[in-house]
């Protein structure tokens, strides 16, 4: 009966520092794997593709591993990893990653801006069954579209490093664009806004002054205490009335572009409200701190 794939993987040291370095066998393994992943799943012999991860140990000074140890290290790389067991691909030639990825550059704009996503994954999901993986289901694409649009990739991705910032961060751009393009109306809504605050302040200032010219009186008089300690020995004299504290607020009011800028990502994020996750809206349209 030959050993199973627990055994041989206990056999082998895979996490013990390596002579030559501080890294271990099972990080070099990862990386080598990360780079090679491809043509071991399209070959018919893996022991002729193994051998050569083998030979690279030997020449860090580590004896002692099989093709039966790094095989079996394998496998359970494989089943513990969601995007590997994507990218195993079946008689066909195509794995689930590369449909899914062939689809979102097709589709992601469009999917986003979706109010019937499920029509969406039901189509995808037909079409990954239609290339040898029936099983796959609405919840795994979602859950998996999800993780793509996450950096950093994962390192078994990286032949599609460069299709994945093409998907996700053209979509950004173009949303960007969008809230650009709506800082017009926003601008305009929020100068309305202003010109309607200072009028009213104006206003009531009008109003103020005329009751004490009526009425003869003049500007109240306070006092405050001069100094830190809150001694009262020399007060201050001020004159001015509570409302004073107005023309002090307004000091601290945020710029007219600071205010377009907000607005305008505010619409954006409200359009988007429907069709984005909350996380995906904060990554996208990051609101500014007033």
């Amino acid at each position: 009966m030959p050993p199973s794939s627990s055994q041989y993987t206990m056999r082998f040291r895979w996490n013990a520092k390596l002579k030559s370095s501080s890294r271990t066998p099972l990080k070099l393994l990862i990386r080598w794997f990360s780079l090679n992943h491809a043509e071991y799943f399209s070959c018919r012999n893996y022991a002729e593709v193994l051998e050569r991860f083998r030979q690279e140990l030997l020449h860090r000074g580590e004896k002692g591993c099989t093709i039966g140890d790094i095989h079996s290290q394998i496998v359970r790389l494989i089943r513990g990893d969601r995007v590997l067991r994507w990218l195993q691909p079946t008689s066909s030639g195509l794995s689930k990653m590369e449909v899914l990825i062939g689809w979102l550059e097709e589709n992601y704009s469009s999917y986003l801006r979706s109010s019937l996503k499920s029509v969406q994954m039901n189509e995808l999901r037909e079409k990954i069954a239609a290339a040898g993986f029936p099983r796959c289901t609405a919840r795994e694409l979602r859950e998996q579209i999800s993780s793509l649009a996450i950096t950093p990739w994962s390192p078994f991705l990286k032949q599609y490093v460069h299709r994945l910032d093409a998907i996700f961060h053209g979509v950004r751009v173009k949303l960007e664009r969008d809230a650009t393009a709506n800082e017009p109306r926003a601008a305009s809504s929020t100068r309305r806004g202003i010109r309607s605050t200072r009028e009213n302040r104006n206003t009531q200032r009008s109003h103020r002054a005329a009751r004490r010219s009526a009425t003869g009186e003049s500007r109240p008089i306070k006092t405050e205490p001069c100094f830190p300690d809150g001694s009262s020995n020399a007060p201050l004299v001020v004159y001015g009335d509570d409302n004073d504290e107005n023309s002090r607020a307004a000091a601290n009011e945020p710029t007219l572009e600071e205010i377009h800028r907000r607005e305008a990502l505010v619409d954006v994020r409200l359009k988007y409200k429907t069709t984005l996750s909350e996380d995906e809206i904060e990554k996208l349209f990051p609101l500014p701190k007033i």
